[in-house]
């Protein structure tokens, strides 16, 4: 929006200001339409979605916490679940804590899970152990890239059952109800900023078991592993 305005002010601005004129001019008038306009605008629609996340998790339960950690993976795939910032910061402000951010654990829990499976079930290729055992750890505390682009999401099927494991925990965080204090914390980690604790271990291990499970279950050809 800067560099629409500087442009436009550049080209009908004096000769004897086009130097100063146009920066200072963007600069000025971007921040009027952000703190008059977008942040309102933006402010409003935080509120609204809030509300409808309160809304249809208060109603949906369950099966709208499954829901939302098996399609988590995918945001943190595109770095998309980063926009959830200010809906987070929304929750924790209004409800004291915020179950997204529980539900996005979940989803790395999931992969942590399908992780364990495949080190077992290529328990004989040192290659592939390696890259997991590099990758797991800082899965387990939480940070789950390393485990998406460098084990489950090369092999797809993993990455799916990694989504199925993390809608198991989801349910059980659905169904109990409850949240994170604190943005971005998760893994283990976040057993330190959940509303109960106990819940989170529950729904944690259950995120983890699925993605255990369901893994276990598939059936890998060894030079896909390989490529």
């Amino acid at each position: 929006m800067i560099a629409v305005i500087e442009k436009k002010v550049r080209e009908i601005s004096p000769k004897a200001l086009k130097v100063h004129l146009p920066p200072f001019a963007a600069v000025l008038l971007a921040g009027v339409i952000i703190l008059y306009v977008i942040q309102p605008a933006t402010g409003w629609l935080s509120t609204v979605l809030t509300n409808f996340i309160l809304f249809v998790l208060s109603k949906g339960g369950a099966v709208a916490g499954s829901v939302i950690a098996a399609l988590y993976l995918p945001l943190v795939m595109t770095g998309l679940h980063h926009g959830l910032t200010p809906i987070h910061l929304q929750l924790i402000e209004e409800v004291g804590y915020s179950t997204l951010q529980t539900l996005n654990s979940m989803a790395g829990a999931g992969q942590v899970g399908a992780a364990l499976a495949l080190l077992i079930k290529f328990r004989n290729d040192e290659n592939f152990k390696a890259t997991i055992n590099g990758a797991l750890p800082v899965g387990i505390l939480g940070i789950g890239e390393p485990l998406i682009y460098g084990v489950t999401l090369p092999l797809f099927t993993p990455f799916l059952t990694s989504c199925l494991g993390a809608a198991a925990g989801g349910a059980v965080v659905g169904l109990l109800g409850f949240g994170a204090r604190a943005v971005y914390v998760s893994g283990i980690l976040a057993i330190a900023t959940n509303s109960n604790v106990l819940y989170y271990i529950i729904s944690y291990g259950t995120a983890v078991l699925g993605g255990f499970l369901f893994t276990s279950l598939l059936k890998l050809p060894a030079k896909k592993v390989e490529e």
